[in-house]
């Protein structure tokens, strides 16, 4: 009421994901906490592709391994169509390496030959208290189809978690149905805008308006 009795005007952001159940002490115990038809997904897409994976926890990064991760996290940002962001610089992913906040998991495919022994998908976790939350991830892409990195990158996100005894783990926006057959619990968000310039405003919409009136006149 506050932030609408002032100008501003609420606008939906993209659906947020957490997990809060951690009261499982095994694998089969975890799936056993969803639902058939989430128990049918993770073990023949993701438990299944698991085998396949080494998973690295990274703290000493060479400077070839964060340029992969750049690469990785470019593909990511390349596609991602529902939520429009500004890319993130390379800088930012050299300064969270050395930092002991920042968890950095690695997901290399065992048979080498698929991917030259390089990474391919890495996310980059944030520990903040009880809570862990997943903020950039890389996927190779050509990859995507046969191995399901990003899948893949999520599920040890949730076994690290477990690992660090934290209560929450945050996995952010989009990608609903495949973080809510994690486990996830989705949260509507909200943002509040408040528009400096009417006069501009006052002016598309007058476009607008003309356009919808030039419509209905040639029909």
């Amino acid at each position: 009421r506050l932030l609408m009795g002032n100008g501003f005007r609420k606008t939906d952001l993209p659906t947020s994901h957490t997990i809060e159940n951690f009261d499982w002490k095994t694998t089969e115990e975890w799936v056993e906490t969803k639902s058939a038809k989430s128990r049918r997904h993770v073990r023949g897409t993701i438990l299944k592709k698991a085998a396949l994976y080494d998973v690295k926890h990274v703290e000493n990064a060479t400077e070839r391994q964060i340029e992969h991760w750049y690469n990785l996290y470019i593909q990511v940002k390349k596609n991602s169509l529902a939520l429009n962001t500004f890319t993130l610089p390379y800088k930012l992913f050299k300064n969270l390496a050395g930092s002991a906040n920042w968890d950095v998991l690695e997901l290399h495919l065992k048979d080498k030959n698929l991917a030259n022994s390089e990474a391919v998908s890495v996310i980059f976790n944030y520990k903040s208290g009880d809570s862990y939350s997943a903020m950039f991830i890389g996927v190779d892409y050509s990859l995507q189809q046969d191995f399901m990195p990003y899948r893949q990158a999520l599920y040890q996100s949730i076994l690290r978690a477990k690992t660090l005894g934290v209560k929450n783990l945050h996995l952010g926006y989009t990608a609903d149905l495949e973080k809510k057959r994690l486990g996830a619990s989705s949260k509507n968000t909200f943002c509040y805008v408040q528009i400096k310039d009417h006069y501009n405003i006052s002016v598309i919409s007058n476009i607008a308006k003309s356009s919808r009136q030039h419509v209905l006149v040639s029909n």
